[in-house]
């Protein structure tokens, strides 16, 4: 589902449906044709947006003066730092199954080439997007990275890789997410999350590879994974600034909080393709362990016209905490669309989340979801109101269906009723039922499907009767994956 987007600074416009550049018939939702395999995109619609005018905001993070030049003045592709104490560690791709590797004490100005790494391989014949963490002071360490299959569902697939000296070699790796016929799982980041582990990545249409929405999965031993949230964030509508794509995405876990946050690159259309021009770094916030998702604006931005090196694109964020009341970023940025690409950082005061606008829930009697509230499963706990109707669900949560039980304490008189499923940013989900007031069921089942049949993403949902417009009863459901 997509959520309100709230900007930092300067507000963006809403516009209209998001756009995607495949056909309606690539982009139908698919099931788990191959092991692993996510549900697909929910829609394509067929009309691409016009240019998206660029829009400076004030984002939080500000760049690294040592960082200001570039020091890496080639075009990286998929890279990622991690950093361990005394140093931080730089993979970027290189040919055919090899990363390059780079070290440095300080992580800016001074990064020594350690040459390329091989992967062993028998079943792939590539190697993308490196995602390395360290698991230990012992030189342990596991990466996840997108590999090439030299057969089945192609083109990418996601796999894990471990080393034991501190990422100089690697075992061979072990495929834990596989494409399906028309898409494929791209530029993965996994975070170490309350025991388990989550992962997000872009969710590419096969056949133009154009665009993409982001998925987020999670495990408990990080090899066997399921959807969590899908897709996690789509593309803007029309005119905004990710209009074009949504990828590239960063996993980051609150180490004082429960919250996630995803950083990730935004593109907006220029004309009928999507563009890199004027590409941006966004941030979403959960705050359910990853079930959904509310963007919270543009956090870096290109250099205005005539100012810096990176006065035209900047993309793929990488993260680390130099200090822990700091927060650098890591971005890949050029000056013009298509030219040489150079490695910079920019760093922010930790923690910025009091500048975060979220809207988890919607108040029960007040559909609007700028009046958001925190309700419980009750409309009496939520409101101390009481209203005609007490409405309850069983089981609850649940991971499909449910019964929801409403149990009127007045005769609801005469008017138009109707019972309806609507989710967190206000929009409705499902109608379960219409007639008059008096003639409201004492139960209802809900599969946990929306209006069209897909079925809905974990969450909350509003299970609400309204009579003539008005709210008479109103109940939490929550969904798990």
């Amino acid at each position: 589902m997509r959520f309100l987007r709230y900007v930092l600074a300067v507000p963006l416009l809403l516009f209209a449906a998001p756009a995607f550049a495949c056909s309606e018939a690539d982009c139908e939702a698919v099931g788990p044709a191959a092991p692993g395999g996510a549900v697909g995109l929910s829609g394509c619609p067929a009309q691409p947006c016009g240019p998206t005018t660029n829009v400076w905001t004030n984002p939080p993070f500000q760049r690294v003066p040592e960082m200001a030049a570039g020091p890496l003045p080639v075009t990286i592709g998929c890279f990622a730092v991690t950093a361990k104490d005394p140093g931080y560690y730089l993979l970027l791709d290189s040919a055919g199954p090899t990363f390059r590797r780079f070290l440095s004490r300080n992580g800016l100005d001074q990064w020594f080439d350690k040459g390329d790494i091989a992967m062993p391989f028998t079943w792939f014949d590539g190697i993308q997007c490196p995602d390395p963490h360290f698991a230990g002071t012992d030189g342990s360490m596991y990466m996840y990275l997108n590999v090439q299959p030299t057969s089945g569902y192609g083109p990418w697939s996601v796999a894990r890789t471990e080393s034991s000296d501190h990422g100089a070699t690697w075992s061979e790796p072990v495929e834990v997410w596989e494409a399906t016929a028309t898409h494929f799982p791209y530029m993965p980041s996994v975070v170490e999350y309350q025991g388990g582990y989550r992962m997000a990545f872009s969710w590419w249409c096969t056949p133009g590879a154009t665009l993409s929405e982001i998925h987020v999965l999670k495990s408990d031993d990080g090899l066997n994974w399921t959807p969590l949230s899908v897709p996690a964030l789509e593309t803007g509508g029309c005119g905004e600034w990710d209009s074009g794509s949504v990828n590239r995405p960063r996993l980051l876990a609150d180490p004082s909080s429960s919250d996630l946050y995803m950083y990730y690159s935004g593109y907006p259309f220029d004309g009928a393709v999507p563009t890199r021009t004027y590409a941006k770094i966004g941030l979403a916030v959960s705050h359910d362990g990853g079930a959904t998702w509310c963007e919270s604006g543009i956090v870096l931005e290109p250099s205005q016209p005539g100012q810096g090196w990176d006065k035209k694109y900047v993309g793929k964020p990488t993260l680390v905490w130099p200090a822990a009341s700091t927060l650098r970023l890591y971005f890949e940025a050029t000056d013009f669309p298509g030219g040489p690409a150079g490695l910079g950082a920019a760093e922010a005061p930790w923690p910025f989340a009091p500048q975060i606008a979220c809207p988890e829930e919607i108040d029960p009697i007040d559909p609007d979801p700028q009046n958001a509230g925190g309700p419980g499963n009750t409309f009496a706990e939520a409101s101390g109101i009481d209203l005609p109707a007490q409405i309850s669900s069983r089981p609850n949560p649940t991971s499909g269906a449910t019964t929801i039980v409403i149990e009127l304490a007045r005769t609801m008189g005469a008017g138009q009723a109707e019972v309806t499923l609507v989710d967190v940013s206000g929009r409705v989900v499902k109608r379960l039922w219409t007639g008059s007031a008096g003639s409201v069921p004492a139960r209802l089942q809900w599969d946990g499907r929306s209006q069209d049949g897909s079925r809905v993403a974990a969450g909350r949902y509003l299970a609400r009767l309204r009579v003539d417009g008005e709210t008479a009863g109103a109940h939490w459901i929550t969904q798990l994956p």
